[in-house]
């Protein structure tokens, strides 16, 4: 039976892999873990073929508690997908159009303009929620989605932009994607995403909480998340510092980074994604399209980034010369850092997790490792 933790080495289109770039990489991680940049878990693989599986440090850093096969991860944004596969469900049955308007399900939202597919396509316009928003709720209490929908009634606050014609990366629009899921299913969010993907799949570590803070969450499975500390050198948990003392006041928010998961889990979900699972492969196919204008003509991220970055349903796209077509997410959360990839072209996955989220660390180690995936497979 396959260990969980061993380095595997395997046969990919008839050429041998080298060892030692298996080994560089190890050692590249290893030496990311002792310099304070990184702490946690690491999958890549190629279709069915885990290539490299290993974890680094520890599930709790001040009581050396180790990782396990089932330790389990906040993994912020990379919730999306899921909330957004939510919708692309009840799309499949018939229950919704994307092209919706969102007070047909959430009848006091403010905003009688914006559809199922802005809100998907990060192009509604909705308020800036950290510039905006967050500085105006009531920080002694716990906020979460009825909160924030009964602030935009109240507050009146307009759109950023036009419905339709500018990306601008939106959190709560995947808060109000959750409660049309609710609305549309008669089930709570988490009851609906559990027996619709998670038990199908199999995915038994996986579960879309109705809460972010890390205090609520019931899971023996849980992994803590840390910031480390130079000054004095030591590791403290995350969510117990003073600057992010919103994981308390945000608490009960739900759809745009609730989900908790495993990393063997989140390959499980990379394979239904390359195998077309649970809905139809034209299903799937659309929901990789890249976001567009009332005209059809693509809305792009980042017109400067060279990679001319788009996004879909819940998953950011791009393409890449060795890789090709490259779906993924990112997310964080004080003391978290996730990113998920799959590459439907060359059928490569890679499952990052972080239970360490340095501002300075964590995010160029995933990148040199990306780098270093790419000249592996170059």
């Amino acid at each position: 039976m396959q260990k969980y933790f061993l380095l595997l080495i395997f046969f990919i289109s008839g050429n041998t892999l080298a060892q030692d770039k298996w080994v560089a990489m190890d050692t590249f991680l290893r030496n990311s873990y002792q310099r304070h940049q990184f702490n946690g878990m690491v999958i890549i693989a190629k279709s069915d073929t885990v290539l490299f599986q290993k974890n680094y440090g520890f599930a709790d850093i001040p009581k050396q508690k180790k990782f396990t096969p089932k330790s389990t991860f906040q993994i912020a944004s990379v919730s999306k997908q899921f909330t957004a596969f939510g919708i692309m469900l009840l799309h499949e049955k018939g229950k919704l159009n994307y092209d919706d308007f969102v007070v047909q399900y959430i009848p006091a939202f403010p905003y009688p303009a914006v559809t199922i597919r802005h809100l998907l396509w990060h192009i509604s316009g909705m308020p800036s929620f950290w510039t905006k928003i967050r500085p105006k709720l009531d920080p002694t209490v716990s906020n979460g989605n009825k909160e924030l929908l009964q602030f935009l009634i109240d507050s009146k606050m307009p759109l950023d932009s036009i419905p339709g014609t500018k990306y601008e990366y939106a959190d709560i629009g995947y808060d109000f994607l959750a409660m049309i899921i609710e609305s549309v299913s008669k089930q709570t969010y988490q009851e609906f995403l559990q027996r619709n993907i998670f038990k199908p799949l199999k995915m038994k570590q996986t579960h879309a909480l109705m809460v972010t803070d890390i205090r609520k969450i019931k899971n023996k499975h849980l992994v803590m998340g840390h910031s480390y500390l130079a000054d004095s050198n030591k590791y403290v948990y995350s969510h117990l510092e003073k600057k992010h003392d919103f994981v308390f006041y945000l608490g009960n928010f739900y759809g745009d980074g609730s989900v908790i998961s495993s990393a063997a889990d989140l390959l499980k979900w990379n394979r239904a994604i390359r195998h077309h699972l649970l809905i139809k492969k034209s299903s799937w196919e659309e929901a990789f399209q890249s976001a567009k204008d009332k005209h059809g003509n693509i809305i792009y991220v980042n017109k400067q980034n060279k990679l001319n970055p788009t996004y879909g349903f819940g998953w950011a796209l791009t393409n890449q010369e060795v890789l090709g077509k490259m779906i993924s997410h990112n997310g964080g959360h004080p003391g978290f850092s996730s990113y998920l990839l799959f590459c439907p072209d060359t059928n490569i996955s890679i499952v990052f997790l972080s239970n360490q989220n340095n501002a300075d660390g964590v995010g160029s180690v995933r990148v040199k490792m990306l780098d270093m995936v790419i000249q592996l497979f170059k």
